[in-house]
């Protein structure tokens, strides 16, 4: 009794290597092993100590596994010395079957060319054709419709059902197998876009993706064939859930869709949010509410809106979208314009009269959103439409403050233009300036100094704009603020001036603009910030001469030449003898 002791598979093919079995049977599971792996030097060396060509196991052959597998020269040599290219599996097929349907056209044209029948069919009536059009080369099947395959013929397939099994025609499986290129291939060789199945299906039913429905649209094909119950291929598709292209590509070359149905919504949403022209348009002339929502709860043409595209906002708009509708940041609802980004998206937004006084959940308006996030090309759009000189956010910024605060020179100078309060105070009692001065933007401190912006208005807490500069070490914008005549010795609530603000933080320029100035250092007590300071300044008005300077002089000198040098690597030196002398004293 042979005794299985290993199973080898072979692309299907399953061998039972079995112990106990003869030299020749040996020689033929070896042969077909080689034929399934394609080594061919050893598939000579088998044949040539007299291993049966034709070997076969549960009717595989030797010739099968090496078409299977695509294995060419496999195959010729098989061919060579004798193979039988027309002999059959129990279920009827044969190697060129194998080969059409892997798609390997030498490996066909070899098999035709050695005698195989290009006219044979298996048990289930299945063609050379129907192997092939599942296939991934389009080319073996040019060869096959060359030859006078039947392109129309119907085979049973599927999953048999009551006793009965579907039947389709290659086209019908060159669609369900998402073959698009094939598919064009047999429209042109005339195959019937009209013809069924037993279910009432076309062929375009079976269409899985875009490119072969494109294939179906560009030669006839009604994308709103119905089945025998009634429903089309969108209707079909929309019983999934969820959405996809080929439903969006559907829509967009005529598909028909209840307005009316969840489907409908789903596909709107999702052209909305991606940016699918052409099929929003599609649903929207179809009836669908424009003011749909989408599975999040946000009208359809917020997401439009927050994705950036404006073909769709535009047709939204025109079929009734509210552009006042509530959309969501940050979880929160928030007006629409107030999401725009791109300019174009925000003048058709003006254009259908959206409210852009209405407010985020920061109480900020779509300029002020605008300006603090850098959108200046929006900012523009926004103030040309409306500069809202007074309106306030909750924490009473007007739009001036969002611009200073950012540095938006452009929008502020529009904004002085248009009327905008430059001394206007949010509820901790800071204008522009201090905003402006406090992130170091000198040129808009400039300018707002230049429209009347006062440089000793004092904050909450008695803060100055020259402390706010001095606590960030601006020296330019120390410089611009003291020019303008700030009070250089006024103090805030916690008793410092702007030059204990700056030496308590090393902001050692800003102490050199402040010194210079004339601020007093006596308050600020015996820091060694300012003990060192003075032993630079004294130092470096006495050596400023020409030559003559130490290494150390020179330093000090370089401290005083000008704030970029003095903001530079120079500094290093002077924090070591800082934080040296901090250190020294515990501090």
């Amino acid at each position: 009794m042979r005794i299985a002791i290993a199973i080898l598979a072979l692309n299907g093919f399953v061998m039972a290597v079995c112990l106990g079995a003869t030299t020749e049977e040996q020689n033929e599971l070896a042969l077909l092993e080689a034929a399934g792996q394609g080594t061919t030097a050893t598939l000579r060396d088998l044949l040539s100590r007299g291993a049966n060509v034709n070997a076969a196991i549960k009717t595989h052959t030797v010739l099968m596994a090496a078409a299977a597998n695509g294995h060419l020269d496999a195959t010729h040599v098989l061919l060579e010395a004798g193979a039988d290219p027309n002999l059959r599996t129990r279920d009827g097929k044969t190697a060129l079957m194998f080969a059409a349907a892997n798609g390997s056209f030498e490996l066909v044209r070899a098999l035709i060319d050695a005698g195989a029948e290009v006219t044979a069919k298996d048990e289930d009536g299945h063609s050379l054709l129907r192997f092939a059009v599942r296939g991934p080369d389009p080319a073996t099947v040019s060869l096959l419709l060359d030859l006078d395959q039947e392109v129309d013929e119907r085979t049973n397939d599927g999953i048999e059902l009551f006793g009965n099994r579907p039947s389709f025609t290659p086209l019908m499986v060159a669609a369900r197998a998402g073959r698009p290129v094939t598919v064009g291939r047999l429209l042109d060789a005339g195959a019937d876009l009209n013809a069924r199945d037993d279910n009432g299906r076309s062929a375009v039913m079976f269409a899985g993706d875009v490119e072969t429905l494109d294939r179906f649209v560009q030669a006839g094909a009604n994308v709103n064939d119905e089945d025998a119950d009634g429903e089309t291929l969108l209707e079909r598709l929309g019983k999934r859930g969820y959405v996809d292209d080929l439903q969006l590509r559907l829509l967009a070359v005529g598909a028909e869709i209840d307005p009316r149905s969840e489907h409908a919504a789903r596909l709107l949403a999702h052209g909305a949010e991606h940016g699918r022209d052409d099929a929003v348009g599609q649903l929207l002339r179809a009836g669908v509410d424009a003011n749909t929502k989408t599975r999040y709860g946000v009208p359809v043409l917020a997401a439009a809106v927050e994705g950036h595209h404006g073909g769709v906002v535009e047709q939204l708009l025109e079929a009734g979208a509210d552009p006042d509708a509530l959309g969501r940041s940050l979880g929160r609802p928030a007006p629409i314009v107030v999401l725009a980004r791109e300019p174009g998206i925000v003048e058709k937004l003006v254009a259908a009269g959206a409210d852009l006084r209405a407010r985020d959940q920061r109480g900020r308006t779509a300029l002020m959103a605008a300006l603090q996030s850098g959108r200046l090309e929006t900012a523009a759009v926004l103030l040309d439409a409306d500069p809202q000189v007074g309106v306030a956010d909750d924490e009473g910024n007007v739009a001036l403050h969002f611009a200073a605060r950012r540095g938006r020179l452009e929008a502020l100078t529009t904004l002085l233009e248009v009327g905008a309060d430059v001394n206007a105070r949010n509820r901790n009692g800071q204008s522009a300036l201090m905003l402006a001065a406090e992130s170091g933007h000198a040129d808009v401190v400039f300018v707002l100094l230049a429209g009347g912006a006062d440089p000793n208005a004092t904050a909450r807490e008695g803060l100055t704009p020259l402390m706010a500069a001095a606590s960030g070490d601006h020296a330019a914008t120390v410089a611009v603020l003291v020019a303008a005549g700030a009070k250089l010795n006024v103090k805030n609530a916690a008793g410092h001036t702007a030059m204990m603000t700056a030496a308590k933080q090393l902001n050692l320029a800003s102490m050199i603009v402040l010194w210079e100035a004339g601020a007093q250092a006596a308050g600020v007590g015996d820091l060694p910030e300012v003990r060192v300071l003075r032993v630079l300044m004294s130092e470096g008005t006495r050596t400023r001469r020409e030559g003559g300077l130490s290494e150390e002089e020179a330093l000090k000198q370089t401290l005083l030449k000008s704030l970029g040098e003095a903001a530079a690597g120079q500094l290093e030196f002077v924090r070591e003898v800082l934080l040296g002398e901090r250190r020294r004293r515990g501090r």
